[in-house]
Protein backbone atom coordinates (compact mmCIF):
# COMPACT_ATOMS: atom_id res chain seq x y z
CA UNK A 1 0.00 0.00 0.00
CA UNK A 2 1.01 2.97 -0.96
CA UNK A 3 0.44 6.69 0.91
CA UNK A 4 -0.40 8.38 -2.27
CA UNK A 5 -3.20 6.02 -2.31
CA UNK A 6 -4.26 6.95 1.02
CA UNK A 7 -4.21 10.47 0.80
CA UNK A 8 -6.52 10.22 -2.52
CA UNK A 9 -8.16 7.85 -0.31
CA UNK A 10 -8.83 11.44 2.35
CA UNK A 11 -9.16 13.97 -0.28
CA UNK A 12 -12.09 11.76 -1.69
CA UNK A 13 -13.41 11.68 1.71
CA UNK A 14 -13.38 15.02 2.39
CA UNK A 15 -14.72 16.11 -0.92
CA UNK A 16 -17.50 13.76 -1.22
CA UNK A 17 -17.55 13.54 -5.75
CA UNK A 18 -14.75 12.02 -8.05
CA UNK A 19 -14.73 15.38 -10.19
CA UNK A 20 -14.25 17.14 -7.01
CA UNK A 21 -11.36 15.10 -5.68
CA UNK A 22 -9.97 14.57 -9.47
CA UNK A 23 -9.69 19.02 -9.24
CA UNK A 24 -7.96 18.81 -5.82
CA UNK A 25 -5.56 16.14 -6.47
CA UNK A 26 -4.68 17.47 -10.32
CA UNK A 27 -5.84 14.41 -12.09
CA UNK A 28 -8.02 12.64 -14.11
CA UNK A 29 -11.34 11.14 -12.85
CA UNK A 30 -10.58 7.74 -14.32
CA UNK A 31 -7.55 7.67 -12.24
CA UNK A 32 -8.98 8.76 -8.79
CA UNK A 33 -11.78 5.96 -10.03
CA UNK A 34 -8.79 3.04 -10.32
CA UNK A 35 -7.01 4.18 -7.81
CA UNK A 36 -9.90 3.87 -5.98
CA UNK A 37 -10.83 0.35 -6.78
CA UNK A 38 -6.91 -0.55 -6.41
CA UNK A 39 -6.98 0.35 -2.56
CA UNK A 40 -10.28 -1.56 -2.11
CA UNK A 41 -9.44 -4.78 -3.53
CA UNK A 42 -5.51 -4.55 -1.81
CA UNK A 43 -7.59 -3.72 1.52
CA UNK A 44 -10.31 -6.26 0.80
CA UNK A 45 -12.81 -4.53 2.10
CA UNK A 46 -15.17 -1.55 0.51
CA UNK A 47 -14.41 2.03 1.66
CA UNK A 48 -17.18 3.84 -0.06
CA UNK A 49 -20.91 3.72 -0.87
CA UNK A 50 -21.73 5.33 -4.36
CA UNK A 51 -24.86 6.31 -4.97
CA UNK A 52 -26.04 9.34 -6.72
CA UNK A 53 -22.61 10.77 -8.03
CA UNK A 54 -21.46 11.56 -4.52
CA UNK A 55 -19.52 8.90 -1.74
CA UNK A 56 -20.74 7.94 1.31
CA UNK A 57 -18.23 6.22 4.07
CA UNK A 58 -19.01 2.58 4.94
CA UNK A 59 -18.39 1.66 8.54
CA UNK A 60 -15.11 0.89 7.71
CA UNK A 61 -14.14 3.96 5.30
CA UNK A 62 -14.94 5.57 8.74
CA UNK A 63 -12.71 3.69 11.15
CA UNK A 64 -10.03 3.51 8.04
CA UNK A 65 -10.48 7.15 7.39
CA UNK A 66 -9.70 7.92 11.57
CA UNK A 67 -6.73 6.40 10.90
CA UNK A 68 -5.04 7.43 8.06
CA UNK A 69 -6.22 10.75 9.27
CA UNK A 70 -3.59 10.32 12.32
CA UNK A 71 -1.26 8.99 9.13
CA UNK A 72 -1.97 12.55 7.27
CA UNK A 73 -1.03 14.26 10.76
CA UNK A 74 2.20 12.52 11.32
CA UNK A 75 2.97 12.79 7.86
CA UNK A 76 2.40 16.32 7.59
CA UNK A 77 4.94 16.62 11.17
CA UNK A 78 7.63 14.72 9.21
CA UNK A 79 7.49 17.55 6.68
CA UNK A 80 6.79 20.30 8.78
CA UNK A 81 10.36 18.61 10.75
CA UNK A 82 12.43 18.54 7.88
CA UNK A 83 11.60 22.15 6.45
CA UNK A 84 12.55 23.20 9.96
CA UNK A 85 16.31 20.93 9.83
CA UNK A 86 16.59 22.61 6.30
CA UNK A 87 16.81 26.02 7.59
CA UNK A 88 18.52 25.22 11.01
CA UNK A 89 22.11 26.72 11.00
CA UNK A 90 24.52 24.40 13.15
CA UNK A 91 27.56 22.58 13.54
CA UNK A 92 31.01 24.03 13.60
CA UNK A 93 32.21 26.12 11.70
CA UNK A 94 36.25 26.95 11.70
CA UNK A 95 36.44 30.86 10.63
CA UNK A 96 40.10 31.80 10.05
CA UNK A 97 41.47 35.53 10.15
CA UNK A 98 44.22 37.48 11.37
CA UNK A 99 43.99 37.93 15.10
CA UNK A 100 42.97 42.13 14.52
CA UNK A 101 40.11 40.77 12.59
CA UNK A 102 38.72 38.21 15.40
CA UNK A 103 39.52 40.82 18.39
CA UNK A 104 38.57 43.97 16.53
CA UNK A 105 35.48 42.51 15.14
CA UNK A 106 34.42 39.50 14.80
CA UNK A 107 34.06 38.49 18.80
CA UNK A 108 31.73 41.41 18.95
CA UNK A 109 29.63 40.31 15.98
CA UNK A 110 29.63 36.15 18.04
CA UNK A 111 26.28 37.23 20.15
CA UNK A 112 24.28 38.14 18.01
CA UNK A 113 25.33 35.55 15.47
CA UNK A 114 24.45 32.98 18.29
CA UNK A 115 21.32 34.50 19.51
CA UNK A 116 20.35 33.70 15.88
CA UNK A 117 21.24 30.38 15.37
CA UNK A 118 22.03 28.37 18.82
CA UNK A 119 22.94 24.82 17.46
CA UNK A 120 26.28 27.00 15.67
CA UNK A 121 29.79 26.65 16.43
CA UNK A 122 32.29 28.92 15.59
CA UNK A 123 35.83 28.11 15.92
CA UNK A 124 38.15 30.76 15.19
CA UNK A 125 41.44 30.22 14.11
CA UNK A 126 44.01 33.57 14.28
CA UNK A 127 46.56 32.86 11.16
CA UNK A 128 48.42 34.34 8.81
CA UNK A 129 48.42 31.57 6.87
CA UNK A 130 46.48 30.09 3.99
CA UNK A 131 44.58 27.20 5.57
CA UNK A 132 43.79 24.33 3.06
CA UNK A 133 39.77 24.43 3.34
CA UNK A 134 39.64 20.85 0.88
CA UNK A 135 41.71 19.34 4.10
CA UNK A 136 39.38 21.07 6.69
CA UNK A 137 41.78 23.35 8.64
CA UNK A 138 39.34 26.03 8.11
CA UNK A 139 35.80 26.48 6.91
CA UNK A 140 35.85 29.99 6.02
CA UNK A 141 38.83 32.22 5.49
CA UNK A 142 39.13 36.42 5.72
CA UNK A 143 41.85 37.69 3.89
CA UNK A 144 43.29 40.89 2.65
CA UNK A 145 43.74 39.42 -0.68
CA UNK A 146 41.93 36.98 -2.91
CA UNK A 147 43.78 33.44 -2.98
CA UNK A 148 45.83 32.90 -5.84
CA UNK A 149 44.34 29.36 -6.86
CA UNK A 150 41.53 27.07 -5.35
CA UNK A 151 37.92 26.73 -6.69
CA UNK A 152 36.63 29.22 -3.77
CA UNK A 153 33.07 31.16 -3.06
CA UNK A 154 34.75 34.50 -3.06
CA UNK A 155 33.04 38.27 -1.71
CA UNK A 156 34.36 41.16 -0.42
CA UNK A 157 33.13 41.98 2.81
CA UNK A 158 34.29 45.36 3.00
CA UNK A 159 37.16 47.94 2.05
CA UNK A 160 39.83 48.60 4.82
CA UNK A 161 41.80 52.36 5.15
CA UNK A 162 45.24 51.86 6.56
CA UNK A 163 47.71 54.80 7.58
CA UNK A 164 51.12 55.05 8.54
CA UNK A 165 52.01 56.51 11.86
Amino acid sequence: MNWDDLRMFVVLAREKTMAAASRRLGVDQTTVACRLRALEEALGAVLFERGEGRLQLTSFGSRALERVGRIEEDVVGIVRSAEGEAQTVRGVVRLTSVAAMHSEYLVHHLPDLYARHRDLVIDLVDSDANLNIARHEADVAIRASRPESGDFIIRKLTVIGFAVY
